[in-house]
């Protein structure tokens, strides 16, 4: 996290500024002019000067950024050391060369839930999703009625119809 000093910021209104930072969501004038020994118009003043608004939320911001950064590092990693562990049972299970059975398990349950789990963490379904839908099927009917009636309509014979 980079807290650059503004050229024309001398030490004292800088260090105003990262005492201000530092209190987090208890942050006041009035508490930097105590800790400081300056006036809260002081502060005031600077705080619009150095845009201290605005540096605390780039710093936010960065603060932010690193720890997702972070935290989408533990997880892919996670995620690898879990994948790994999977492979390793399903390899238990199964000898590759021959498909025999090396360890059985107590149901086929069991080897679904790991090649599932296997899935999951590659990012892939583990469901078959069906096209027809409760929604696509009535879209469908919905299709199928509304030719019917056309077809009506061309042979002359809707309801209605006056020659």
């Amino acid at each position: 996290m980079a807290i650059i000093k503004q050229p024309q910021e001398n030490p004292e209104q800088f260090e105003a500024f990262m005492t201000y930072y530092q209190m987090g969501d208890e942050r006041s004038f009035t508490k930097v002019a105590e800790k400081i020994g300056r006036s809260i118009k002081a502060c005031e003043v600077w705080s619009k000067k150095f845009h201290w608004q605005k540096k605390i939320a780039q710093l936010d911001l960065q603060i932010v950024e690193q720890l997702r950064s972070k935290m989408v590092r533990d997880i892919v990693k996670q995620k690898m050391n879990y994948q790994k562990l999977v492979n390793n049972l399903i390899a238990k299970i199964i000898k590759e060369d021959t498909k025999e059975l090396l360890i059985k398990p107590k149901s086929i349950n069991d080897v679904v839930s790991l090649i599932k789990t296997s899935l999951l963490l590659a990012g892939e379904t583990t469901e078959r999703e069906e096209l027809l839908t409760g929604s696509f099927v009535d879209l469908v009917k919905k299709i199928k009625a509304n030719r019917s009636s056309e077809a009506e309509v061309d042979d002359g014979t809707e309801e209605g119809t006056t020659e």
